[in-house]
């Protein structure tokens, strides 16, 4: 013999759940125990009477929305909520959502002539790269060393990452000396670069690596 539920149980586990949400009140023990028999029913309900999906939907709906579920599963957060919590991850909180990805906030060219090589960013507005954070190393020739040839002056400020830094807005070019000979130069050239920069909005990205390859021009 089959049970029986009525839908009073139910109901007044939606009236609980829409009282709440009103008023913001917190949730008693008393209150959750009404609205985990209420999903209960309404699970019941749905396999034995063969109701619509609706129901069940409704049932999972009331679940997540309460304390006993994953409390908020359904909330979206408000822009200034994101924004907080992203600027409280501070240093290498590179995923949150609405930022632009890291090689298209800061787009780096390379380029190759003779032994000099030139790289050259692109920074998107509200964006800025640290001048102390670049890296370059050469991969292929194997043993090749860099000198530095011209890394200009960066723009002087306080940062809430990193303290007193100097930056780089709008753009930059960085130039170094490749020592190897011609002939393996004409070979190709295969560089690691490593640059970290920010968008003032709150988001600092972690260090970035692009791997290059080249020949003269």
């Amino acid at each position: 013999m089959q049970a029986k539920y009525s839908g009073y149980d139910a109901q007044k586990g939606i009236e609980l759940y829409i009282e709440h949400k009103l008023t913001g009140t917190l949730w008693k023990i008393d209150d959750l125990m009404t609205i985990t028999t209420s999903l209960n029913h309404f699970i019941r309900m749905t396999i034995l009477k063969r109701s619509t999906a609706f129901s069940f939907f409704i049932a999972i709906v009331l679940y997540c929305q309460t304390s006993v579920g994953m409390a908020g599963f359904f909330d979206q957060p408000s822009a200034d909520s994101k924004l907080s919590s992203t600027k409280n991850a501070g240093f290498g909180s590179a995923s949150a959502t609405g930022f632009l990805p890291v090689e298209q906030a800061f787009l780096l060219k390379a380029a190759l002539k003779g032994s000099t090589l030139d790289l050259t960013w692109k920074i998107e507005p509200e964006h800025y790269l640290y001048r102390s954070r670049f890296r370059v190393d050469v991969l292929l020739p194997e043993h090749t060393e860099l000198s530095e040839i011209s890394i200009p002056r960066g723009e002087p400020v306080h940062d809430e990452f990193q303290g007193d830094v100097e930056i780089f807005r709008d753009t930059v070019q960085l130039s170094y000396g490749i020592e190897a000979s011609k002939s393996q130069l004409q070979k190709g050239v295969v560089i690691n670069v490593t640059f970290q920069g920010c968008a003032e909005a709150g988001l600092c990205y972690p260090p970035h690596t692009q791997e290059i390859s080249l020949v003269p021009r």
